[in-house]
């Protein structure tokens, strides 16, 4: 499975090293969180792709577990 990762350009290194090493195409873009959501859903409605949001799906919180 592959993944590609919206993030805003000021974005943690640190962050950003981690999403990096489970082999997400990152892409900056935005200066912040809501500005990267609404490239991320741009991309994933041209793709025909889903879109997986941080904290939006119940079943994020019970893989947790």
């Amino acid at each position: 499975m592959s993944a590609v990762v919206y993030v805003p350009e000021g974005a943690s290194r640190a962050k950003l090293a981690l999403i990096e090493r489970f082999g997400a195409d990152l892409r900056p873009c935005g200066r912040d969180m809501d500005e990267a959501k609404v490239a991320a859903s741009a991309f994933a409605a041209a793709e025909s792709l889903p879109l997986f949001e941080d904290g939006a799906e119940q079943a994020q919180y019970e893989g947790y577990r």
